[in-house]
């Protein structure tokens, strides 16, 4: 049995690109290596395998059979680096006495210990591989076409695999970006065994949200912002197909949270990741994230302040007309060089950056446990919501949306932190407080609505030519606004007192 660490970037690319990829001046003079693969995945009839965070498989290749087990590691983010173990085999039959060898903890080793190993699914590839090197620097360039195949269902897989064979780690980036220039490049965040347990489990192609986040007290601050950058950038590119493929509007909301979150996870962690580098990504976050926002904001005016069975059919197409223009505005957006060019260098920056090398005051930052990091920004976080959030029917509109940020930043901070307060007790107060605090959320989220309805609303009417259609919608947004403004401050000032009753779990 032979035992490495896999270090490797996933992109996903589209049929029509692979000639573009295999004419490419860096793979034009590279030999390239063709194959047909079969690998079956095995675990437990309950998932043991899945629910440990291993993979069991055996590849099928010219007549050779090669067991591997992989072990999760950072294989959230488009960046997979984790271990594993490979042994040859006689057969396409799995040895479990072998994995029981691999140090994957005691507690799944004894489970292991009477579980029935069955296949669950399987992938069947033609795999292209190029080895690139520039003397220092050896990498290995996999194209994969092919499909894995469920009992229930099947999927179309189309990704390219750049491995670190030997050498630094900034040349997978900066082969990526080479590639890039000419083929798009689209971030991978799923394995292939995902894929397959994503068909076993019925979700295909369905709206993600946010997922739980594997972190402890007695991790470094530094690592801790790792997983969460990463699996926002997870949590993104999930839902960017069922946008960018099906123009789902949910889809784009999941989009804009995973950026918020993203953003709200950097001011989080601002003591630690400030510098150039980190400006720079900000910079390139607050573009994508306008233009995603603009669609959006003309996505909920249709769905919360237009009925289409009280609209007139002029109207109606008009609005839709300029919803679909926005959406048309941001999918182009996603097409981009820029935004692709982006998602690389967040990785990077994530992984690699700078700040990861900085001393001083942030070097202390980085190196603070979670455990003693969280309650700290927790409590910077709630003081300044419980200070702004007061008297909220007296505040004015921007103070008011002011408070609404500083709730989504401890409501996202919450979640992130969730697995340090997992013990029963504290995690049934973080829930009574994340409750408290989502139905604050949601009295702030809809007096905002109400008051950008208007601005919206004008901005839709000076595009609209008819004056009768353009009178109808100012007329329809400012029907009942004050009313309705009032009574979503009494129920904001309700929910708030009831929040600060709950008080910080985190103590």
């Amino acid at each position: 049995m032979s035992a490495s660490r896999e270090i490797e970037l996933k992109f996903e690319v589209r049929p029509d690109d692979l000639a573009a990829l295999r004419g490419h001046a860096l793979l034009e003079k590279v030999p390239c290596d063709e194959k047909r693969q079969t690998s079956i995945y095995f675990d437990t009839a309950d998932g043991k395998f899945r629910d440990a965070g291993v993979t069991l498989r055996v590849r099928e290749s010219e007549g050779h059979y090669i067991q591997t087990v992989k072990a999760t590691g950072v294989t959230t983010g488009g960046l997979f680096d984790r271990g594993e173990w490979e042994t040859q085999l006689e057969a396409n039959e799995p040895d479990l006495d072998i994995v029981k060898t691999i140090p994957l903890g005691s507690k799944l080793r004894k489970k292991l210990s009477d579980a029935a190993i069955l296949p669950v699914f399987e992938t069947v590839v033609d795999r292209s591989a190029w080895q690139v090197s520039d003397g220092t620097d050896e990498i290995e360039l996999v194209l994969d076409r092919g499909e894995v195949v469920a009992p229930i269902a099947s999927a179309l897989i189309m990704e390219i695999e750049l491995e670190l064979k030997g050498g630094s780690t900034a040349r997978l980036f900066d082969l990526a970006r080479q590639l890039n220039a000419s083929v798009p490049l689209r971030i991978g965040v799923l394995t292939k065994s995902e894929r397959g347990y994503r068909l076993l489990g019925g979700h295909r192609r369905s709206i993600v949200k946010a997922e739980p986040i594997a972190l402890s007290s007695d991790q470094a601050a530094g690592p801790g912002f790792q997983a969460i950058a990463f699996a926002c950038i997870r949590h993104f590119r999930l839902n960017e197909p069922l946008f960018v493929g099906d123009r789902k509007g949910e889809a784009l909301h999941q989009m804009r949270v995973a950026l918020r979150r993203l953003r709200s996870a950097m001011s989080l962690f601002a003591p630690l990741i400030s510098g150039d580098e980190t400006e720079a990504i900000k910079t390139e976050l607050r573009w994508i994230s306008g233009l995603l926002g603009s669609a959006r904001d003309l996505d909920v005016f249709v769905q919360k302040r237009l009925d289409p069975a009280k609209t007139s059919p002029e109207l109606w197409t008009q609005v839709l007309g300029q919803r679909e223009a926005a959406f048309d505005e941001a999918i182009a957006a996603l097409e981009t060089e820029r935004f692709r060019a982006l998602m690389i260098s967040l990785i990077q920056w994530i992984a690699t950056g700078q700040w990861l090398d900085a001393d001083g005051e942030a070097g202390a930052w980085r190196a603070q446990l979670l455990g003693d990091f969280a309650p700290t920004r927790l409590d910077r976080l709630w003081h300044k919501l419980k200070k702004r959030g007061r008297h909220l029917v007296e505040l004015e509109d921007e103070e008011r949306h002011r408070v609404r940020i500083a709730a989504k930043k401890i409501r996202y901070a919450s979640e992130f932190f969730a697995a340090l307060y997992a013990e029963k007790k504290s995690h049934k107060q973080r829930r009574a407080f994340v409750a408290a605090l989502a139905e604050f959320q949601e009295q702030l989220g809809s007096l905002n609505d109400l008051v950008n309805a208007g601005p919206i609303a004008e901005k839709i009417a000076s595009h609209i030519s008819s004056p009768e259609a353009r009178e109808e919608l100012l007329t329809g947004v400012r029907a009942d606004t004050e009313s309705e403004k009032l009574y979503l401050l009494a129920a904001g000032e309700v929910a708030y007192t009831a929040l600060v009753d709950e008080g910080p779990y985190w103590h």
